[in-house]
């Protein structure tokens, strides 16, 4: 049925109009399941049950204090009275515990960003239009948010029940990646939820009792801690009654646990069958192909926002954050490796729906789409039949600084600051930039080089050879025994790791028996707890780290002699004169070669401190339960040694520049790798500056070999040697028919 829609008062584009105008129908309405009304039905009685019964606990808990107040009476003995009284305390403890909950705050979430009509007048009008189609209560505010997400939700929560008023939520990573029509069937389908009445707010009432139930039943505080502590010291006597304590509140809350369980699978069931008439709207508005095409779209940028926020971590070491966060999630969308969409993608497709799933598997939605057999409502004429979804927006560009900006100092509060941001682009640049690095080492060592495995060159490796022709002869055998040794030494990292960390582990278990403790043989993966059977696993696994050392080493010692010659070569004037910028990537190389050796020779010796690492881990974590002398002193032996290590590899660093670009021009090795040199004795702080430690070295070692095998694989280039293949990757054919 054709509507009357009043003309636009604002002056949008041609575009923009011919979007409103692919908006004049109202969709039909898809029929309720008979399904879908009784879920409806068994929702309703399970979830008006579930509040009755957590307060029938807590009535049955009360009364039974009640009870031994009145009805019970302390005998003459003094085992008569601990129960009496014992019962009380009982009895106390286990009810705050059931009512605590209930006023347990909810953790602070990032604030969304209010965007107001007068500044985005085109969206709002947008917006209701799909809701006239879908015959839905427009929004009365549209929110912004940093993820690649949309909803739709009640205003002010209950109150939102009440009056029907609601809000929309849009991730601007969603416009930023999606076309017009993907964001439009997205936008029905929200819509689609509201147009569904009272089964929208039986929903909302669903998820707030499950979610009530769950703080009952998970939420663990301070009230908690103290409580498991003061029953595990003191006398005994008064333990009981905590340990007591302790039983009732976990039988208390198994049964509630039930009742969650309970609950979850029948409103998993309806929110289940709300999606699939949510996602007939859907169908009906864009067409079930796009439906398809959005599922997947939604699957990429999801991926591609968990990449974002690694490059986030990286780019934050470096002391700068990206002034626009959505265009660096969907900017990761090209680096998703064409293998890894295809399994994930097939993974999707596979999953079966489960009991407790809010949102059926992808491949039934699918097909439930399918089964509309639409091309969709929303139909765009001419050229740009399905433009960017940043056309929506008429200030799309600068809501993403905004809104990237909020996310920074809800995440960071008072450590970000305004010099942190830099524009997303540079960054994006330097990032693709560092990827394309990463393609090279693999290409060059044919493999995905172990990251702990110290990455050697030669002493002479910033100088040219005295026999540019025998080098290149050098360089040649050295490649051709490399890939002679691939094959053999593909699966040694993965069985050299297993084995070194069995040694590990059986360190930490001969730590703890060296101060005169007891272990159990599974916390160490040991069949028995015997010292005996701990020192010959741990002597095996010392011969087999050693074993697989020495075969990896053949390998290692081609590469090393492979990617070394290289780039002495690359120091000769005419080898040089022949790669483009030769001259300037020479000074660049020399600098990396010094930082590659002194990272790399550090990486060597880490076994040690990772050992003193996970003894301190292990020793430390029987402290409270065990403590003696002997086991304090070797404690404090291992801080001595940690801190050593740390402070000689600080003074290792000192002298050295940071290599890659920083924020802070006066970026030393040092500052960026241990920016803070704790005390000794500090725990905490040792440990949380040693993982950093290893995070670092680990990274620049990857980064600076990344940068030097690029430089040698054009040097390669220029004798005649062609870049190897990319491992995994098979070539294309290129006498195949075009």
């Amino acid at each position: 049925m054709a509507k009357t829609k009043t003309p636009p008062t604002e002056p949008y584009t041609p575009l923009q109009q011919q979007i409103l105008a692919a908006l004049h129908d109202e969709i039909e309405r898809p029929k309720v399941t008979t399904t879908y009304k009784l879920g409806l039905l068994a929702v309703a009685l399970a979830n008006l049950l579930l509040p009755l019964l957590y307060f029938g606990l807590i009535f049955l808990v009360a009364h039974a204090i009640y009870w031994n107040a009145q009805y019970n009476s302390p005998g003459r003995s003094l085992l008569s009275l601990a129960i009496y009284v014992g019962a009380y305390i009982l009895g106390a403890i286990t009810l705050v515990f059931l009512i605590k909950p209930l006023f347990a705050r909810d953790s602070k979430q990032s604030a969304p960003l209010t965007l107001k009509r007068s500044s985005e007048p085109f969206l709002y009008e947008y917006v209701e239009a799909i809701c006239d189609s879908v015959n839905a209560p427009a929004p009365d505010s549209i929110q912004l948010v940093c993820e690649p997400n949309a909803y739709a939700s009640f205003s002010q929560g209950p109150m939102g029940l009440l009056t029907g008023r609601m809000t929309l939520t849009i991730g601007l990573p969603l416009a930023a990646g999606m076309s017009t029509r993907q964001l439009t069937g997205i936008l029905a389908h929200e819509f689609g939820h509201f147009s569904q009445g009272g089964g929208m707010r039986l929903c909302y009432v669903v998820r707030t009792i499950n979610f009530w139930l769950m703080k009952i039943v998970f939420l663990r505080d301070a009230w908690d801690e103290r409580l498991e502590r003061y029953s595990q010291n003191g006398d005994w006597r008064y333990r009981f009654f905590l340990y007591a304590a302790r039983g009732s509140i976990w039988v208390s809350r198994q049964l509630l646990f039930g009742l969650l369980w309970m609950g979850n699978a029948i409103s998993c069931f309806l929110m289940r069958q709300m999606e699939f008439d949510a996602d007939r709207y859907e169908a009906r508005m864009v067409g079930h192909r796009t439906f398809a095409a959005t599922c997947s779209r939604l699957s990429e940028l999801s991926i591609a926002h968990q990449m974002a926020m690694s490059d986030l971590r990286q780019f934050h070491s470096e002391g700068r954050l990206a002034d626009d966060l959505p265009t660096l999630i969907v900017s990761n969308v090209q680096h998703i490796s064409p293998k890894f969409r295809k399994e994930y993608r097939k993974m999707q497709l596979a999953r079966e729906t489960g009991l407790f799933d809010t949102h059926p598997a992808d491949r039934e939605r699918i097909e439930n789409a399918r089964q509309e057999d639409s091309t969709g409502l929303f139909q765009l004429p001419g050229e740009q039949k399905d433009p960017p979804a940043t056309v929506l927006f008429t200030k799309f560009e600068r809501l993403c600084r905004a809104m990237t900006s909020d996310y920074y100092e809800d995440i960071l509060g008072k450590h970000f600051k305004k010099k942190l941001l830099h524009p997303a682009g540079k960054l994006i640049a330097q990032r693709d930039a560092e990827v394309e690095a990463g393609k090279a080492l693999d290409r060059y060592f044919q493999i995905h080089v172990p990251v702990d495995r110290p990455l050697t060159l030669y002493d002479d490796t910033d100088k040219p050879p005295a026999k540019p022709r025998e080098a290149a002869h050098d360089l040649k055998a050295a490649r051709d025994e490399m890939l002679r040794e691939l094959e053999e030494y593909k699966d040694l990292p993965d069985r050299y790791q297993e084995a070194e960390n069995t040694l590990y582990t059986t360190a930490e278990a001969l730590s703890v028996m060296d101060c005169g403790l007891r272990i159990k043989a599974r916390d160490f993966d040991l069949p028995d707890s015997s010292r005996r059977t701990a020192e010959a696993k741990h002597k095996r696994a010392k011969s087999a780290t050693q074993f697989l050392a020495a075969k990896m080493l053949v390998f290692e010692t081609a590469a090393s002699m492979r990617i070394s010659t290289a780039l002495r070569i690359l120091q000769v004037p005419k080898v040089a004169d022949a790669i483009p910028d030769g001259r300037a990537l020479q000074d660049e190389v020399r600098i990396m070669i010094r930082d590659a050796k002194l990272i790399s020779g550090i990486i060597g010796g880490l076994p040690i401190l990772r050992i003193l690492y996970r003894r301190i881990a292990v020793l430390f974590a029987r402290l409270g339960k065990q403590p003696s002398q002997k086991l304090i002193r070797t404690i404090i032996d291992q801080l001595e040694g940690m801190h050593t290590r740390i402070y000689d590899i600080s003074n290792e660093l000192k002298d050295h520049s940071y290599p890659f670009d920083h924020a802070d021009d006066t970026m030393s090795l040092r500052d960026f790798v241990i920016p803070y040199l704790p005390d000794e004795m500090d725990v905490g702080a040792l440990c949380d500056t040693t993982q950093l430690l290893f995070e670092r070295l680990y990274t620049l070692q990857v980064r600076l070999f990344a940068r030097l095998t690029q430089a040698a694989e054009k040097v390669e280039t220029v004798l005649g040697l062609p870049p190897l293949p990319v491992p995994g990757v098979k070539p294309e054919n290129k006498d195949s028919a075009a």
